[in-house]
């Protein structure tokens, strides 16, 4: 397009080039705060959350055996219902690696089946009745595989399966001791202590398993091993660590593979798929690569999360994305039942798994207009121009000082509504000169609604942050009558007292972990460095794909328009994320009481969109672009994951202190 002899996608994308050199030189401007240090200690005697240290004697064997079948039941279910259908045809991996990514659509199958027999059966019966109906499913699984011929057969990769066993081995050591402090996450121990251990509601008490809300999904995947192969005792608690470190470590390798998958699905190649899943989950993720900040409080990079539920939402939009493009044909009846079942499931994750799930509906309702929209400069364009004005928004919120916090609160939110516009406006030029799309852009969008209503309705009917509202007018109507409700969070949590005012700990920063959290308000390199990744990658990728003219090469044209959408409406979801996170505070003496509320609940805010936006970027780029480009792009991703790992000024020693631990729990120590 030109206008008065302006080429303007050219000139967008010179924009966009000069706005990602500059903020690029800002990251790299901050070296004289880089990292607090490494710090070392006894890492079998720092553990915060005071469970047992890790024994591999005195434990129920039973329960453990129990656990390794369901994790492979897990795989098995995820294989041949979710993961199967939607790549197994397409190549994107060997048949062993879709069954670890199996692992988590089955574990979220299986959690939706104990959310509903739980209420309905008491826990005398309920954990037979889960483990027969996981038993009937793979065994029909298996007999359906063992009588096909050709696709449908099951095929095993022996040689592969080896080489993901050791990956699971290597899980196993890492998931130890994650960040100094304990095996399992904060959540999961909660469970074991206030759940699992109690009379009132633990291993072999009377009545119905209760309702709690938040990490509900690592309980209730493991309720039928707990609850069905596990005695009261002495060894209990013992068992309990265990079964959750192997349950852990599987979901990790889980959400890995599946991360591959999804990576690979949208035609990346093999090589660059991988270093781009080691990258999210191995370095520091800030632009500067010395850094070693922390971005959330999930301990980044992904790897280091606690809760699986964490790293799963954080890679979710990329997944919904990759799942969204491998649908090319109408839905069966049974894939809307499988899709209401996991979102179900989904459910018992953090509540902000909701958010993700309405986004995918979003990604593909604007799709589903117009399948074809990514043929159209206009589209890429408008994306391009809302970047750019992303960048600008965040300069000055965070780089003009003076400015009072109700204006930095309206900056981002207004740069947010009107780069939705300006999409939208996109979209009706795209529209009105390509009025014909290619068909199946609706397909998408009735399997996103299906997970999305599944997982409205979980919150709804089982619990979770809506249970006690709803619970005064569901009691009357749903056979609740011997259920317990279990809550987690105070009155102060999840009812607290805010003010719009830039949050403290965004200025002064936060140490957690022997790191900072935070601390950019301060500084706009702090800032660019710290969480600037996901902006200028998406920048850059929509400044380049201009600059080469958009084009659907290695994508369908639907694929192409969703991952278009996808990228813009992570980058839209961003400064609202930081506005919230940034200058909504507690006033005066409420501070205190609410800090752990900033940390915890409202960077869910932004983790989504931050990975998911990064993993789209790069995906984009690493397919289209040139074998030089890939391998520079290559390089520099192997070297953020070096430098994290390897100079002991970042490193923070977590393989020495995973080992360690390992090693004081067999000497008994």
């Amino acid at each position: 397009m030109k206008l008065i002899g302006l080429d303007w996608n050219r000139a967008l994308a010179y924009a966009a080039f000069a706005a990602v050199a500059v903020w690029l030189v800002l990251a790299l401007s901050t070296w004289g705060d880089l990292v607090n240090g490494p710090r070392f200690g006894s890492p079998w005697t720092t553990y915060g959350y005071g469970q047992d240290l890790l024994s591999f004697t005195g434990v129920q064997l039973a329960a453990i055996v129990a656990t390794l079948a369901l994790q492979v039941a897990a795989g098995l279910i995820g294989y041949a219902w979710i993961v199967r259908p939607l790549w197994g045809e397409r190549h994107v991996a060997s048949n062993a690696c879709l069954f670890f990514a199996g692992i988590v659509p089955g574990s979220f199958l299986l959690i939706a089946l104990t959310r509903i027999v739980t209420v309905l059966l008491p826990n005398s019966l309920a954990p037979a009745f889960i483990t027969a109906a996981a038993g009937c499913a793979c065994g029909y699984i298996l007999f359906d595989g063992w009588k096909r011929k050709g696709p449908g057969a099951l095929r095993i990769d022996w040689r592969l399966t080896g080489w993901l066993a050791l990956v699971l081995g290597a899980a196993l050591i890492y998931s130890v001791h994650v960040d100094r402090a304990h095996v399992v996450g904060e959540g999961s121990v909660w469970f074991i202590n206030h759940i699992f251990l109690t009379q009132v509601h633990g291993i072999g008490a009377p009545g119905h398993w209760p309702l709690i809300s938040q990490h509900y999904d690592e309980a209730a995947l493991l309720y039928p091993i707990v609850y069905g192969w596990m005695d009261p005792g002495a060894d209990a608690s013992r068992t309990l660590t265990f079964v959750y470190w192997i349950k852990l470590a599987f979901g990790r390798v889980g959400v890995v593979a599946l991360t591959y998958v999804a990576v690979r699905s949208l035609a990346v190649d093999r090589l660059s798929a991988a270093l781009l899943v080691a990258f999210v989950c191995c370095a520091s993720l800030s632009l500067n690569p010395f850094s070693s900040r922390l971005l959330f409080d999930s301990l980044s990079p992904l790897g280091y999360t606690l809760h699986i539920s964490r790293f799963l939402v954080a890679v979710l939009p990329l997944v919904l994305v990759a799942a969204m493009a491998a649908i090319d044909r109408k839905p069966s009846p049974m894939a809307w039942v499988l899709a209401l079942l996991m979102g179900l499931g989904l459910s018992s994750m953090p509540f902000h798994v909701v958010l993700v799930l309405l986004w995918g509906v979003m990604v593909g309702a604007l799709t589903a207009l117009a399948p074809g929209a990514a043929r159209a400069s206009e589209m890429w364009r408008a994306a391009c121009l809302a970047a750019l004005l992303m960048l600008a928004a965040f300069t000055v919120t965070y780089g003009v000082a003076d400015i009072p916090d109700q204006v930095q609160f309206g900056t981002l939110l207004g740069t947010a509504l009107l780069a939705a516009v300006i999409m939208i406006w996109g979209l009706l030029r795209a529209r009105a000169h390509q009025p014909e799309s290619p068909a199946g852009g609706t397909f998408a969008l009735t399997a996103a609604a299906a997970l999305c209503i599944g997982c409205v309705l979980g919150l709804l009917l089982f619990g979770n942050v809506f249970l006690n509202s709803v619970w005064p007018t569901l009691g009357s109507i749903w056979p609740w009558s011997g259920v317990e409700i279990a809550d987690r969070f105070s009155e102060a949590m999840y009812k607290p007292v805010l003010q719009l005012s830039q949050s403290p700990y965004c200025y002064g920063g936060y140490e957690w972990g022997f790191r900072n959290l935070t601390g950019h308000c301060a500084s706009l390199g702090m800032f660019v460095r710290t969480y600037g990744l996901p902006l200028v990658a998406t920048t850059a990728v929509l400044g380049w794909t201009l600059w080469r003219q958009p084009s659907a090469e290695g994508y369908s044209e639907r694929t192409l328009t969703l991952v278009l959408w996808a990228l813009a409406l992570c980058l839209i979801a961003q400064p609202i994320g930081f506005a919230l996170y940034d200058f909504v505070s507690a006033p005066g003496e409420s501070y205190t009481a609410n800090h752990q509320l900033a940390i915890w609940l409202r960077s869910r805010l932004l983790e989504p969109w931050f990975y998911g936006g990064a993993l789209l970027a790069l995906s984009l780029l690493l397919r289209n672009a040139s074998a030089r480009t890939v391998v520079w792009i290559q390089s520099g991703m192997l070297a953020a994951i070096a430098l994290f790992a390897l100079i002991p000024l970042v490193a923070p020693a977590q393989i020495v202190a995973n080992f360690a631990y390992l090693f004081g729990s067999l000497l008994g120590l």
